[in-house]
């Protein structure tokens, strides 16, 4: 009996010892795995690109880029008021940010297509959505509701047509321009940029690349990458000069 009892004894040591040396090996392990993480954390901060998202999800990384501008802002993008059907909220910091910086004396110019164009576009995309307009309005409730509420769209969205859409939209873009862009420098372009992007004291910018007629619409980056930059300031001046700034 003695003997089996100092078998036990032995036994549970054992299996003490080792779940201890188990669990050190899995704290030594998990350390091990914050360390990669950090790593990886560490590289992907160093690289000068980096993927942000889908649109309009990277808009809340614009507001933040523009909120550190001390200079200079360059924007280059198809409309006035980014965002604002789409993601309102958002769309209601990123005109303050820029009201902001134009207050307090930094520089905004500023390149977007022109009112006629953009009309032209938005009557086109929402004329594919006319044959199935009520089940649309319904499934985008929230959205319309939203523009609504902040008095962009004149009529109930329970009510609202497409040709109801297009007119709140068009003013909606034409009271940015009007409002907020007008303070600054502005330049209208008949074609849609293949890219779209916002430069800070030219050494940090995000910008978009449009994945027309799809879903999502656009694809998101920030860069600080020297040459990008450069090529930025580049197609901004050269559109400056050939329609010249208003």
């Amino acid at each position: 009996m003695a003997k089996a009892k100092t078998e036990m004894k032995w036994y549970d040591e054992v299996s003490l010892a080792v779940g201890i040396i188990g669990l050190a090996f899995g704290i030594i392990a998990w350390r091990d795995a914050k360390r990669s993480d950090r790593r990886l954390l560490q590289i992907d901060d160093a690289l000068s690109t980096r993927y942000l998202g889908e649109f309009p999800d990277f808009i809340t990384s614009i507001v933040k880029l523009l909120e550190g501008a001390k200079r200079e802002i360059i924007i280059l993008c198809d409309v006035p008021a980014y965002g604002v059907f789409t993601d309102p909220n958002n769309w209601t910091k990123y005109k303050s940010v820029i009201e902001q910086k134009l207050d307090s004396g930094i520089t905004v110019s500023f390149i977007c297509v022109s009112h006629e164009r953009l009309l032209g576009l938005h009557e086109k995309r929402l004329s594919v959505l006319a044959p199935r307009w009520n089940v649309w309005r319904k499934e985008n409730q929230s959205l319309l509701q939203a523009i609504y509420d902040r008095h962009i769209l004149s009529v109930a969205p329970g009510n609202c047509t497409p040709t109801d859409l297009i007119d709140a939209i068009a003013k909606a873009h034409q009271k940015a321009l009007d409002d907020v862009f007008s303070r600054g420098s502005v330049s209208q372009i008949d074609s849609v940029p293949a890219l779209y992007f916002w430069v800070v004291d030219g050494i940090e910018a995000v910008f978009s690349i449009p994945n027309v007629g799809q879903h999502p619409t656009e694809f998101g980056f920030t860069t600080h990458d020297p040459k990008l930059l450069e090529a930025f300031k580049g197609i901004h001046e050269d559109m400056m000069r050939g329609r010249g700034a208003a």
